[in-house]
């Protein structure tokens, strides 16, 4: 999920693209969306673009990231905070967050996002496995990145450590995206 998109399409076909499930999701009473996976700055802005179109909707916005510091698109995430707050004028983005990034990449990312942003914070990664092609299945990989024997328990109990982590960096919304 690279984002390279983005640049191609541009914000105002994004936000034309994005637009019907918006007004969708808002006339059946959503109280607000959630934005996620967003891996490119010119998909935040186009996100941003269209919230203002419809001063009601409110939103989070969680970011996916393959570094500490890069958005999916090789874009830098301090662009990406910085385009919300240059964009949302009205303040309908509640929160900022991260998902579908490793778990050991949540903290260093939402203390990143919070050294541009006062806005609540928002994290669920992944479980921190990786797809093995050659196995054809997921597999769990230690806090160095190698492939690791870790018992799910082991895993349950890394990952519920590393959340305590992130609700001390400042994370309100908490969770887990896929494997």
């Amino acid at each position: 999920y690279s984002g390279r998109y983005g640049r191609r399409l541009g914000a105002p076909a994004l936000a034309a693209w994005h637009a019907w499930r918006v007004d969708v999701l808002l006339s059946a009473g959503a109280d607000v969306l959630a934005f996620e996976t967003v891996p490119c700055v010119t998909e935040v802005v186009a996100l941003c673009t269209l919230l203002q179109s419809r001063p009601a909707a409110r939103a989070w916005l969680s970011l996916a990231c393959r570094s500490a510091a890069e958005l999916q698109s090789g874009e830098r995430l301090a662009d990406a905070v910085d385009a919300i707050e240059q964009y949302d004028i009205s303040g309908q983005v509640e929160a900022i967050g991260v998902n579908c990034a490793a778990p050991l990449l949540a903290s260093p990312l939402l203390r990143a996002i919070r050294a541009r942003s006062p806005r609540p914070l928002v994290a669920y990664p992944n479980s921190g496995e990786v797809w093995d092609e050659w196995a054809h299945g997921w597999v769990a990989v230690g806090p160095d990145g190698t492939p690791s024997a870790e018992s799910a328990a082991a895993g349950a109990e890394r990952f519920g450590r590393l959340a305590r982590q992130w609700a001390a960096d400042g994370a309100v919304l908490i969770g887990g995206c896929c494997r």
